[in-house]
Formats: C-alpha cells, structure tokens, sequence
C-alpha cells in the first residue's frame, strides 16, 4: 500500500510503500487500474518507487508486475 507520495518536477512521483519492494524481476507496477514504467531513484529506503504521474496514489495497493 502507498503510505506517502512526493512530486519532483517532470511529472514524477515518489511513492513510499508499506512494505520493501520485492526482490524478485518485476518489469512495471499496476497501481489500481493503470500500468506504470518503473522510474530509477538512487539513495533512497528499500521501500520507495518512483513513477510518472500527477495523481495523487496515497491508499492504493501497488503490484509488482
């Protein structure tokens, strides 16, 4: 579940999880109804992703697809 969520400029969303992200390959997030290309982020908790998005994704669940 997405706990927070930051903008940064260029559209992009950082979004902090509930959990750790999986350590198996995953190639896109489905984040309630919408696919999402996953955004590299550096130096940041084992728990954060980053997409491209202006919409607010507090509360929704992410898969790991």
């Amino acid at each position: 579940m997405i706990m927070k969520q930051w903008n940064l400029p260029g559209d992009i969303a950082c979004l902090t999880l509930s959990r750790n992200i999986p350590k198996e390959t995953y190639y896109k997030y489905r984040i309630g109804e919408k696919t999402f290309e996953p955004i590299s982020v550096y130096d940041m908790d084992k728990n954060i992703i980053a997409v491209k998005t202006k919409t607010n994704l507090i509360g929704q669940t992410v898969e790991f697809i």
